[in-house]
């Protein structure tokens, strides 16, 4: 796994300033790091325990892409058992009740893009 963590401050809109506006902590990462096949993005808004996006968004990155390399049966960095862009989406709304008693598979939405269709040469029904 690999990815980038990334605090920001929010704007107070009472102010138009920093100050008292919170926080977001994200993370965004991919994996297996040295043949990427999922990605997952977590955004955290205002969130409670410290900002940084390793204190607060790493941890739950590290639980969604666990479940997700287990799901789609990626277990090694060699694995090339899935590819053509998968992408992994968390519901911010879920992902501030995440281990809070849900099941991590009703946080996660795996899909997978369409298949192509293969062109016929012209004249070739």
């Amino acid at each position: 796994m690999a990815g980038k963590t990334g605090p920001a401050q929010k704007v107070n809109p009472h102010c138009g300033c920093y100050v008292g506006g919170g926080y977001t902590g994200t993370f965004v990462g991919f994996a297996p790091a040295d043949d990427p096949q999922l990605v997952v993005e977590v955004v955290l808004q205002k969130p409670q325990k410290g900002y940084y996006g390793g204190q607060v968004a790493a941890p739950v990155f590290k639980d969604v892409m666990s479940f997700a390399l287990k799901q789609q049966s990626i277990t090694n960095a060699n694995s090339s058992g899935i590819g053509g862009g998968i992408c992994v989406t968390v519901c911010p709304m879920d992902v501030l009740s995440f281990g809070r008693g849900k099941p991590t598979s009703d946080l996660i939405q795996i899909k997978r893009p369409a298949p192509q269709q293969p062109s016929s040469p012209v004249g070739v029904s």
